[in-house]
């Protein structure tokens, strides 16, 4: 319906500084808040042919910018500590929503089949750390990245009557997941619960 779909718009990526990003067709377009205050144009990036289309964006709390793109995460490093990395999505999941998950990483979900991952874990660090400092001059770390980017499936689905459109996390780092319902209308809302099940929905006027 038209109410779905544009639920499904993709929302604006917004950083703690009040920094912000949306995706314009092409390619990502960003506005800073100091270039606001000073009437500076926004910034545009492109991005590979293989990241497109964005279905949406979200910038975590680990200064790490992530897109869902062509079924994949695509992670764009805002402190510049690794190169434009993409990441496939689980097996049999369509990524399409993000929301930032606290301690870094993100949720994800899958509109189609109403589930839900989490993905945590970085990339290995390209950019030097300590600048100037020669490898010899230190011991070097036997695993270089002991916490790659991993998926982790939760058990939580939005029933098949309900269509998933949404996904936010709650100021205290509870993820909330919005959905309509397919014939008698109405929205719903769910918490993830530690267990990784979905509460009881709460419905909306």
């Amino acid at each position: 319906s038209g109410g779905i779909d544009s639920a499904l718009t993709m929302a604006v990526a917004v950083d703690a500084l009040g920094n912000h990003v949306h995706w314009d067709g092409t390619g990502l377009t960003s506005t800073s808040h100091l270039a606001a205050l000073h009437q500076l144009a926004p910034r545009s990036f492109a991005l590979p042919a293989e990241a497109n289309p964005v279905t949406d964006l979200a910038v975590g709390d680990d200064d790490v910018l992530y897109l869902a793109a062509h079924g994949a995460l695509w992670l764009v490093d805002l402190r510049g500590r690794f190169e434009l990395t993409q990441f496939d999505a689980p097996a049999g999941f369509k990524l399409q929503r993000l929301a930032p998950a606290p301690g870094g990483g993100v949720w994800a979900l899958d509109v189609e089949q109403g589930g839900l991952a989490r993905m945590s874990g970085l990339p290995l660090f390209t950019s030097p750390i300590h600048v100037g400092r020669q490898s010899d001059a230190r011991f070097e770390a036997q695993n270089p990245n002991p916490h790659p980017p991993r998926w982790r499936s939760l058990v939580g689905r939005v029933p098949a009557n309900e269509k998933a459109v949404a996904i936010a996390t709650h100021r205290h780092g509870k993820l909330l997941v919005l959905s309509l319902s397919r014939a008698a209308g109405g929205a719903h809302v769910r918490a993830l619960l530690d267990d990784g099940r979905l509460s009881l929905p709460l419905r909306l006027d």
